[in-house]
């Protein structure tokens, strides 16, 4: 179908049901204002100054579809949707190690949308995928969950189907038509995948590979027999195995086993005992078994039911597969199934989500939670879309092309839009950009290219985590921290407070930004001798536009009273790089009053926001140190006890090592939990679950203790975030930015960028110009709940 037609088509659907709703849509966006969405969404980054001016120079009434076309075979744009589609699967990924094949991804997507593979091709790879995950791309989706059979059913159904089946793990869906089993029926699509080390000495020598069937010598949990393991190896016959019985790789994991399983603590294993190996085994992810069972709950060591493969979309004809259907051909199948064109969800799950990108709202939100009973925003427009993206074959590029054509996507924002904002579609809505848009952008605004994206990279401080090949290191230290999940509900996407340090006190980005050396801001003024003209090329190359007449007179007599020119334009620029209009798209001048919420705000609004008194919970979890020999637990006069000597403490009956005195006077304010034991194989599924209570799931990401305990205590914690940690650590999950931790890697050390590079008084000049009455008109662009408030652009005194 004709792109410009269906885009038509939409547009007169959507007149018809606004004028139906008495709704008046706003205008379209000027050309200024058009070319940089239209960058930012295919390109990932704003366009210079020569591209504005030649756009602008243009008198082709077609040059918007020209435009639309050419970003479309860029190269540009394949590698800034490849990065979303990184970002979709990874963020969810419950597979720790996940991060080091991310590279290998994502440059096989950038090839599959540089050669605009279809979607469904595309999708069909990612399910059947095996091979290296370190040369075979397309094996990221199954590394990113180790090929765990519950966590692939939940993430294709949520990124392929725009379905939320998680809940249906253990439960039948509470708010949708799917059971528990039909959730458990995709699950037996993929327990034949394996994932395993294929060299010893290198960690990232991960492979996903079919499980063989049947076959001699074929060693398979599933066919794991307790009675005949303890019949054969039970020497003394006494119906027990002890660790000098066992043989091969039973005895080299005996002590895990033992550790696990041994209830009576006896030091052997009974065959009841014993038969718990089996849920062990069938519960560890890559191992691959010939079947999947459904777990029973109330007998959680059971094998479970065995479950045969059917696809839950009752619009799809699933046919049984044959018993014993080998891997390949479960996977092919599905991806038939999900693929096919009676699947409404497919088409409807993909349109919905890159509509929702485009335009910043979705016919359905959140963008992954559709489901039979949801009810879409225009249903009509999102069928039309649909039907057109599969009748083209579901061509990625048509699909884009259409969207960007309509009236809907080039709408402005509506300055009149009360708390409730607009009526959907009706207008822009003002979403933030992703990380790659965010650094694009300002690495062309500051000039960073070539070697010096190292060099910012170190700058980050980031160096360490900066493991695999990358064209470009600066980019993935960037990610780590303006990063987030794109199914992320925009109303819970705000800044955060490492963000806006970094933003305003980065020593990188301060020396970027000086007007001396061969920086950007330094050629300007050297070539523009009339400040006026200096400051248009300021705002071209910052913000993509011409200044106002207005921010013009307020930049100039900015520069008088100063009196230094250079410093004078150091503080415009830093004031354009925190500006909001910096990490919005579809922001306009033409419609915005003058003002921004920018990052000072941000910092300022969260410190309003964290001053109440409180008592405060230190959480010490320790990743090697001490052995509990040495601290809390010397078990004196016990066999398997050190030879530290122990004291008492103010708990009657309890004693810790004698080296803690002070810890012992408290002791009865300390919650000390000695033994604790987790059937997770994975060391870092397991402690995952330590430090959330929960079993990963690439669905739901589940809070820290710390951010958990940090809502429930409702309170704010003076200038400080609600949440310290030092190190690494996981985040704040569902509960969101507010309860994020605030993470000092060296406790030794100031945390990065919170000193100013300037000094004092400079500092303050700088806020107080973000912070000008003048400039504080905010727009509330979008739909309620939304925390991204947003004005177009600073006007700098």
């Amino acid at each position: 179908p004709s792109a410009a037609a269906t885009a038509l088509k939409i547009d007169e659907l959507l007149l018809e049901e606004f004028g139906a709703a008495g709704i008046e849509p706003t205008g379209i966006v000027n050309d200024e204002d058009f070319l940089r969405r239209a960058y930012l969404d295919l390109a990932g980054r704003i366009p210079n100054p020569s591209e504005i001016v030649l756009f602008g120079l243009d008198p082709s009434p077609e040059k918007r579809a020209s435009l639309i076309n050419r970003l479309l075979e860029s190269d540009e744009f394949a590698s800034l949707w490849a990065s979303y589609w990184r970002d979709v699967i990874f963020n969810r990924a419950t597979e720790a190690r996940s991060r080091l094949v991310q590279p290998a991804f994502e440059a096989w997507m950038t090839d599959q949308l540089a050669d605009n593979r279809p979607w469904d091709e595309i999708t069909r790879e990612l399910l059947t995928a095996t091979g290296s995950v370190n040369e075979v791309g397309e094996t990221g989706l199954i590394f990113a969950h180790t090929g765990d059979p519950a966590e692939l059913a939940a993430e294709v159904s949520r990124i392929f189907l725009g379905i939320q089946m998680s809940c249906a793990n253990c439960h039948d869906h509470p708010t949708d038509s799917w059971t528990r089993e039909q959730f458990h029926q995709l699950a037996a699509y993929f327990p034949r995948i394996t994932v395993r080390r294929t060299d010893p000495g290198d960690p990232r020598s991960f492979e996903v590979s079919s499980m063989e069937g049947r076959g001699r010598g074929r060693r398979n949990p599933g066919n794991f027999d307790p009675e005949r393991i303890v019949r054969l190896l039970d020497r003394n016959r006494n119906g027990k195995l002890s660790k000098q019985e066992a043989r091969g790789p039973l005895a080299q994991r005996f002590d895990e086993l033992l550790a696990r399983l041994d209830v009576d603590k006896d030091r052997q294993l009974s065959i009841k005992e014993f038969a718990e190996a089996r849920a062990l085994m069938n519960q560890q992810p890559g191992r691959g078994s010939e079947e999947y069972y459904m777990p029973d709950l109330d007998n959680p060591t059971s094998q479970g039911t065995m479950m045969q493969p059917v696809f839950f979309v009752p619009e799809v004809n699933s046919r049984p597969l044959r018993s014993g259907a080998d891997d390949q051909m479960r996977r092919n199948a599905l991806a038939d199934l999900m693929t096919s064109r009676a699947n409404p969800w497919f088409s409807r799950a993909f349109v919905n989500r890159i509509w929702a990108e485009l335009t910043g709202t979705g016919f359905y939100m959140p963008i992954d939670d559709m489901g039979p009973e949801r009810f879409p925003q225009h249903e009509q427009v999102l069928d039309t879309l649909a039907q057109g993206f599969a009748r083209s074959g579901y061509n990625v590029r048509w699909l884009y092309q259409t969207i960007m054509l309509t009236n809907a996507y080039q709408r402005q924002l509506d300055p009149n839009a009360d708390e409730l904002g607009s009526p959907a579609f009706a207008a822009a809505s003002a979403t933030r950009l992703r990380s790659d848009q965010v650094y694009a952008s300002l690495t062309q605004t500051l000039g960073i290219e070539g070697a010096a994206t190292r060099a910012f990279a170190a700058g980050m401080s980031m160096r360490g985590r900066m493991r695999g090949p990358s064209a470009d290191p600066g980019r993935r230290a960037f990610s780590e921290l303006f990063g987030f999940d794109p199914s992320t509900p925009r109303e819970d996407l705000i800044g955060t407070v490492p963000q806006a340090l970094f933003m305003m006190n980065s020593p990188i980005v301060d020396a970027l930004t000086q007007a001396r050396g061969d920086t950007k801001l330094a050629r300007i003024l050297n070539r523009y001798d009339d400040d006026a003209d200096a400051i248009s090329e300021l705002y071209l190359m910052a913000l993509s536009r011409e200044p106002t007449a207005r921010e013009t007179e307020i930049n100039l007599a900015h520069i008088r009273e100063i009196g230094d020119r250079r410093e004078a334009f150091e503080d415009i620029l830093w004031s354009l790089l925190n500006s909001t209009e910096r990490f919005l798209r579809n922001v306009s001048a033409a419609t915005l009053a003058a003002g921004s919420l920018n990052f000072h705000d941000l910092l300022s609004t969260q410190a309003a926001e964290m001053r109440k008194n409180g008592r405060a919970l230190i959480l010490l979890w320790m990743a090697g140190g001490p052995s509990q020999f040495e601290t809390f637990d010397p078990k004196p006069n016990h066999e398997n006890g050190g030879g530290t000597r122990v004291i008492d403490t103010s708990i009657p009956g309890v004693q810790i090592a004698e080296d803690w005195p002070e810890m012992a006077r408290v002791m009865d304010r300390v919650s000390l939990i000695r033994s604790m034991t987790n059937k997770e194989g994975n060391h870092q599924r397991a402690s995952y679950q330590m430090h959330t209570g929960y079993i990963p799931s690439g669905s739901v990401k589940h809070p820290l203790f710390g951010s958990a305990v940090a809502q429930q205590l409702d309170r704010d914690t003076g200038e400080l975030p609600s949440v310290v940690s030092i190190g690494p650590t996981l985040g704040a999950g569902f509960l969101g930015v507010d309860y994020e931790p605030f993470v000092v890697n060296n406790p030794g050390q100031m945390p990065q960028n919170v000193a100013s590079p300037v000094p004092d008084a400079r500092l303050t000049r700088r806020v107080g110009r973000l912070e000008h009455p003048e400039r504080q008109t905010h727009l509330r662009a979008s739909r309620a709940g939304r925390r991204v408030a947003s004005d177009a652009h600073p006007e700098p005194e």
